[in-house]
């Protein structure tokens, strides 16, 4: 008997109905097609069939036949149903692997062999299904951990059908603008509810635009409709009206009483569905990839730098359309996901600017120097000739030579610059073994053979090995700075008062030439030579591109630890933070190293 106590004449019938009914809605839910259905319910009879259940209890009641089922599904369905085409790949490899065993009872493998998998990759390029947006979401929402790695993904999908809704914004607002424009202080109430669109648009000056204009608002006010229910919840006791040339003007009136109270309503919805979403964007832990373009630098209390979502928030009226989500899902999307991503190697690296290396990795010489240990060069490593000499504080002091003629002793030093940051950002990807020369490095990866185009940077690099890549790096950044910060933005070249010039004498030591090891620096003060370094190394690696305003106080940024490694390695750290001038501006910066120049000159001419 069925469900109303009458006999099933044909029971066959009754069942096969059910069980087409069923198979159908299994389909929808899992968003494939009957092959991969099948596959998944196959599946799962499997791993019946290959581990039982030994145990054999009597389900007499309703707590125990729950408990079995809840048992059941845990232990047989739960696995396989999270993502059903993987289940289904996964299957088919079993099928290969016995097919001897499972042939008869599976018809769905596929006839293909390994030089035919070597010559054309099919799992690679074959289509899985039909490419769909429900496809493309069911396959994301049963990627393991989805919402913890792809928050923001996670969050368009959760609000895909209201972000096509709030583009109806720009249209609703211009028209009403328009209108209100046009029509303030000159219409009276009573001739705004019997005159109709049609009449006031035939009877303009220029009907052709307004009329292009009110096409757009009608469609936008129609696309909307059905959603708006109710304006500072209040609910509407009437549904919002299909918008037509024969309707009356006052529905276009921002007004909050009569029939105006409809697109107040609508306006309402669509500026709080895009806040909602961007509050929720906002929410999102700093650190996801799809959203670095919000980020900046929080700075609290304690001079710690916190990254941070930044969006500018503006008031409706003053709102252009770049400033309204104008989203509409584009299927071309959907020919990426025709390809099987479980290969994860079809990702490109972010193109690097060149002379921006620290503006993405603010700290990449001291991640390089945890990898790899790093070492000064000894003079005699050095591949190339000057009359430089090499001191530890990763400074070349030229003597008699200037930064000009240093400079004309490479053919560009500027590309030698940007090579070795490629290698910088290699290095702190790879890592490597610091005894390892770096001409054989660079040979060992495809990726490097760009850097061994230059004969003068193989002799450069000529016997010295990956320890010394960070003191090679600063060597070059040396020379090209000099020539670099002399062009740079006025806004930086402000000249020192008395008073700043006394806040540099009161932290930075002038009195003595230091060595390196830290024995002979004034504990009180900060050298005069670290104080050279950290100035040049802030202009070129930051103020080059202006990146920060002219008005930055420099002890926020190089008195703390974000910038630690503009600074020499042997300089302590309560010395910078105690000493570092407090009111030094960027727009200082570049007299306050002239400044500090001149009296490095005064003390050698001593």
């Amino acid at each position: 008997n069925n469900e109303n106590n009458k006999i099933i004449q044909d029971p066959l019938a009754y069942c096969q109905s059910h069980i087409e009914n069923d198979w159908q809605i299994l389909t929808r839910l899992f968003d494939c097609d009957d092959e991969t259905l099948s596959l998944v319910l196959h599946s799962i009879l499997y791993s019946i069939s290959e581990n039982p259940n030994e145990a054999i209890i009597r389900l007499d009641t309703v707590e125990k036949r729950r408990a079995w089922e809840n048992e059941f599904a845990q232990r047989y369905i739960n696995s396989k149903v999270v993502n059903a085409h993987h289940t289904a790949t996964d299957f088919q490899k079993i099928i290969k692997n016995n097919e001897r065993t499972l042939e008869s009872e599976i018809s769905e493998t596929l006839d293909v062999d390994e030089t035919y998998q070597l010559n054309f990759r099919p799992r690679i390029w074959r289509r899985i299904g039909k490419a769909s947006f429900e496809n493309l979401q069911t396959y994301c929402v049963g990627y393991p951990n989805f919402a913890t790695e792809f928050p923001f993904l996670s969050l368009f999908f959760e609000y895909q059908e209201q972000l096509a809704l709030i583009k109806n914004l720009v249209p609703i607002v211009k028209f009403s603008k328009i209108f209100s424009s046009m029509l303030c202080y000159k219409l009276k109430r009573n001739d705004a509810r019997s005159l109709t669109f049609e009449q006031f648009l035939r009877n303009n000056e220029s009907p052709e635009n307004l009329y292009e204009v009110f096409k757009n608002f009608a469609e936008a006010w129609n696309s909307v409709r059905e959603h708006v229910v109710q304006f500072e919840n209040h609910e509407f006791t009437t549904q919002m009206p299909e918008m037509k040339s024969s309707l009356p003007l006052v529905y276009a009136l921002f007004e909050k009483r009569d029939k105006s109270l409809y697109i107040c309503g609508a306006i309402e919805l669509l500026a709080n569905l895009q806040n909602e979403f961007l509050q929720k964007v906002l929410a999102i832990k700093p650190g996801c990839s799809s959203l670095r373009f919000l980020e900046g630098q929080f700075i609290n209390n304690t001079q710690r730098h916190e990254p941070h979502y930044y969006i500018e928030s503006l008031a409706l009226s003053d709102a252009r359309s770049k400033n309204i989500i104008n989203y509409e899902w584009n299927p071309k999307l959907l020919s990426y996901s025709q390809c099987n991503l479980e290969l994860e190697s079809l990702w490109l690296d972010v193109f690097s600017y060149h002379q921006e290396l620290f503006t993405t990795s603010r700290t990449i010489l001291s991640e390089i120097r945890e990898l790899i240990p790093q070492e000064q060069i000894p003079p005699e490593k050095l591949g190339f000739s000057t009359t430089a000499t090499y001191n530890t504080s990763s400074r070349f002091t030229f003597g008699d030579l200037n930064a000009i003629d240093m400079v004309s002793t490479f053919d560009n030093p500027t590309e030698l610059l940007s090579k070795l940051e490629i290698l910088l950002c290699f290095l702190k990807r790879i890592s490597g073994d610091c005894e390892m020369e770096i001409s054989d490095y660079i040979n060992k990866w495809e990726r490097l053979s760009a850097l061994n185009a230059t004969p003068q940077f193989q002799k450069i690099i000529n016997g010295l090995r990956l320890k010394h890549t960070v003191a090679l790096y600063e060597l070059f950044e040396e020379i090209v700075a000099d020539v670099e910060i002399e062009y740079l933005s006025d806004k930086y070249k402000v000249k020192l008062q008395q008073n700043l010039k006394n806040e540099i004498n009161a932290g930075v030591d002038f009195e003595q030439s230091h060595g390196t090891g830290g024995s002979d620096i004034n504990k009180l003060k900060i050298p005069h030579r670290a104080f050279a370094i950290v100035l040049k190394r802030f202009m070129f690696r930051y103020l080059t591109s202006e990146m920060y305003n002219s008005d930055e106080v420099l002890a926020d940024y190089l008195a703390g630890d974000t910038f630690i490694d503009c600074w020499p390695t042997w300089v302590p750290d309560d010395v910078i933070r105690d000493k570092f001038p407090k009111s030094l501006l960027a727009a200082n910066i570049y007299d306050a190293y002239q400044y500090t120049i001149r009296q490095e000159r005064n003390i050698l001419l001593q």
